[in-house]
């Protein structure tokens, strides 16, 4: 489900670096969540597996709790 395309892009530094960015296929996600435990992005993940309709806005979502 999920595939990478290399791109080069220019640095400031006017470098050029290749980079292999991620693409991911909806129709064969079977939500899993693995790329988002493994997103090797800092903090927040850059990928977010949520089920259809599923939000994770704090405004407005489901109380669990009273």
């Amino acid at each position: 489900a999920i595939w990478f395309e290399e791109k080069q892009v220019v640095l400031r530094d006017t470098s050029v670096k290749k980079l292999k960015l991620p693409y991911v296929d909806a129709k064969l996600c079977v939500g899993c969540g693995i790329c988002e435990n493994k997103c090797p992005v800092r903090d927040h993940a850059a990928i977010r597996v949520t089920s259809v309709g599923e939000t994770r806005s704090k405004t407005n979502r489901m109380i669990l709790e009273k």
